[in-house]
């Protein structure tokens, strides 16, 4: 049990995540965690933990990506659809999606929406649309998506996996762990089908070409009047003839299976059964912080955590792992996801502040509005020439003064200033200004007030959700006497209590990941099953395998589809 928990929380917290480095450092120490794990006695945990970061795939992170998509679970589905030997994946996938297609489809014209969402080429599937991802509040079986009962993203699952959970929960997977970044798969269609759509498109060839080559006859007939375009048909006839040959050979098509776009139904919470969702109190939390602080009108639900942590606690509770550790290991998982957001995000924020800080301490002020307004002034009385400045470049890389570069950026021309056609008033900047650099704020308070992303006694710590000063109360972060000591030297009350109620959306952020990967883990707990010793991963939908599953070819061999010979053949 020792080794257990020491083993996930270096899984959780050993990658090093300072605001000074990359978020490569994930791929990085891919490495290190598989010899942690590899010097875990053998076993089930083992075993489990191994499984587990291979379809992770932390390798795959090297460069970025965490926070932007989950390039290895990607690349893991990936490998799983496309792989010839998987046929029996793809077959499962594209029916079950289809079926979600048809339900979603009727759903939303049953509510009178008849638009279409965009599709991918060579593919049919049409999900319907909802006009925005579905919101925090909102649940199947109730208000817009009253036509999709509680649980029927799962009972669909099942249906198509023959009733194998571990089997439903990767289909479920394959598009439900992000809604957003992955939009279609692409695989080869050896299917008679296809063959019939390539020998209608090399019949539609072949009857083309002869209509060029008649086109040429005829041209030909005066030939030195006509040489251009006789030599512009000769090579138009050369391409077509090149793609009919080609045509006549190709054993397959390309095929794309669109997932549900993001704004669909298949990503309202409550989608895998009416418990399986987060506490309506928090949920309430929530949704209240963002419309006081950000005036949120449509918070999403991003369900997609609740499928992802149900997708990797199966695999943890298939080899023999109890749901209280993979539930464990999931939140501590969705605790390091968001602190590597949280540490890509507050470095992000901070390089205005970091980057002006030298003039902070010239103008001796402490906030980047007065900055603003004491370069406006600057310009103003000739103190500063902006007159070589470049527009076109960016902040970062322009050869600016740092006074030009700060008056360009917040929405102002330094020569109308200096030429006095158009100076701003303090009102006026400080009304432009208001709440544009709230976020920054908040991140300094971030690496002031938490533990995390730098160095604790000399060792690098990930961002995490621990904090360790500041008010008691966040959304009242001038209460009282002791808390008002928080406040940064310099800052007005205003700027400081707005900065601290944007620092508790972001400390609800965490509680709404990490109870999120906790619901979907307990719903995996309840419902995937340990394999038995030699029991295929996927025998719901892959009795024969994967990744020892026979090939297409062989698939329609057997069941008196065209044969491998009909297929090399091609569309002959």
């Amino acid at each position: 049990m020792r080794n257990f928990f020491f083993a996930i929380i270096l899984i959780a917290l050993g990658p090093s995540l300072g605001f000074a480095e990359e978020v490569s450092v994930v791929g990085e120490s891919h490495s290190t965690i598989e010899k942690i794990v590899e010097k875990l006695p053998s076993g089930e945990t083992k075993q489990g933990l191994q499984e587990y970061l291979e379809i992770l795939g932390l390798k795959k992170y090297n460069g970025g990506g965490v926070g932007i998509s989950n390039r290895g679970l990607q690349a893991y589905f990936d490998a799983k659809f496309g792989d010839s030997k998987n046929s029996c994946v793809r077959v499962a996938a594209l029916s079950f999606y289809q079926e979600v297609a048809k339900t979603l489809k009727s759903q939303s014209e049953s509510r009178g929406n008849t638009n279409s969402c965009e599709k991918p080429p060579d593919q049919a599937f049409d999900y319907g649309c909802s006009e925005s991802r579905p919101r925090l509040s909102q649940v199947a079986g109730q208000g817009e998506f009253k036509g999709l009962s509680p649980g029927w993203v799962w009972q669909l699952a099942l249906k198509h996996a023959k009733g194998d959970p571990n089997s439903a929960m990767f289909l479920i997977g394959l598009c439900g762990h992000d809604d957003a970044s992955k939009g279609t798969f692409q695989y080869k269609d050896f299917s008679e089908a296809a063959l019939d759509d390539l020998r209608d498109q090399r019949k539609i060839q072949i009857a083309t070409n002869a209509k060029v080559t008649e086109s040429i006859n005829e041209l030909s007939k005066n030939y030195d009047a006509n040489r251009e375009d006789i030599e512009h048909l000769k090579a138009v006839l050369r391409s077509g003839k090149n793609t009919a040959e080609q045509l006549a050979t190709a054993t397959s098509v390309d095929r794309y299976m669109a997932c549900p776009p993001k704004t669909s139904g298949y990503y309202v919470s409550q989608s895998l059964g009416k418990s399986v969702d987060i506490a309506e109190d928090l949920k309430s939390q929530i949704i209240d912080k963002q419309k006081f602080v950000d005036n949120a009108k449509n918070t999403p639900g991003k369900y997609y955590h609740v499928y992802g942590a149900a997708f990797m606690a199966c695999h943890l509770v298939q080899n023999g792992i109890s749901t209280t550790k993979a539930s464990f290991l999931q939140q501590q998982a969705a605790r390091f996801y968001r602190g590597m957001r949280m540490c890509d995000s507050v470095k992000t924020m901070t390089q205005n502040t970091d980057y002006y800080k030298d003039m902070l301490k010239k103008y001796k002020v402490t906030s980047m509005e007065d900055l603003t307004i004491k370069s406006v002034e600057a310009i103003k009385n000739k103190k500063i020439d902006c007159k070589e400045a470049d527009t076109t470049e960016s902040m970062l890389t322009a050869k600016l003064l740092k006074e030009c570069s700060l008056v360009y950026e917040a929405g102002y021309n330094p020569d109308m200033i200096a030429s006095g056609t158009a100076i701003p008033s303090v009102s006026d900047i400080r009304k432009k200004l208001a709440g544009k650099f709230r976020n920054s704020d908040a991140a300094e308070l971030y690496k002031s007030w938490y533990l995390g992303g730098g160095k604790t006694f000399g060792q690098d710590i990930p961002c995490t959700d621990i904090r360790v000063w500041g008010p008691n109360d966040l959304m009242k972060p001038d209460a009282n006497f002791f808390d008002k000591l928080s406040k940064p030297s310099g800052w007005a009350e205003d700027r400081y209590r707005q900065a601290a109620q944007k620092l508790s959306t972001w400390d609800d952020d965490f509680k709404w990941t990490i109870a999120q990967h906790k619901v979907g883990a307990e719903f995996a707990g309840k419902n995937c099953k340990k394999r038995a010793p030699g029991e295929k991963p996927l025998k719901g939908i892959c009795p024969q395998g994967p990744p020892d599953g026979v090939t297409q070819y062989d698939l329609y061999e057997k069941s008196g589809s065209p044969s491998s010979s009909n297929s090399v053949k091609g569309a002959q």
